[in-house]
């Protein structure tokens, strides 16, 4: 069983040795050492801190503290409405601007074929998606504004963009 432990930089892990390392190893204590390439001779109850934290960090393991993880800011029942009016405000956006082209070149592409009546049809298809995304807007929106639960905004926004899909 070793006797010694060690932590290096070019060994990215951990060094067991039975024996101390040869005199001239530059020896060091800090996580800026580490990082200076200084071996990192580990204490007992360091040893005891990286068997019971594996997955930790080589400087976790020499500091003896594990990392707090970023705090996810929890946004507010109010603040997510406000971002989902704003996703299927621009989901909606973006369909209009997908089916706009869509609408002005078949019109275009049979203008030469039909008479003026029957482009303004195609003209006017587009006026109905865009009619059509608009009432589905305000549906999503209002669905929004009355949840209670971040699921509902939830259901709201992917109903919303379920139905915009079809178009």
């Amino acid at each position: 069983m070793a006797k010694y432990t060690y932590l290096h930089k070019s060994k990215r892990g951990i060094i067991e040795a039975t024996d101390k390392l040869p005199e001239g190893n530059p020896l060091g204590t800090t996580y800026q050492d580490y990082l200076d390439g200084l071996f990192i001779p580990l204490k007992k109850k360091q040893n005891e801190f990286v068997r019971e934290n594996p997955a930790a960090s080589v400087k976790e393991w020499i500091e003896m503290e594990l990392a707090r993880p970023p705090e996810v800011p929890v946004l507010s029942i109010e603040e997510q409405k406000t971002m989902a009016v704003s996703q299927v405000e621009q989901s909606a956006t973006n369909r209009l601007n997908e089916l706009y082209p869509a609408h002005e070149m078949l019109a275009q592409a049979y203008s030469t074929k039909i008479d003026e009546t029957e482009q303004a049809v195609y003209f006017d298809g587009f006026e109905a998606a865009k009619s059509t995304v608009n009432g589905l807007l305000t549906l999503a929106v209002e669905a929004i504004n009355s949840a209670e639960e971040t699921a509902e905004i939830d259901t709201a926004i992917s109903l919303f963009n379920d139905q915009i899909s079809v178009l």
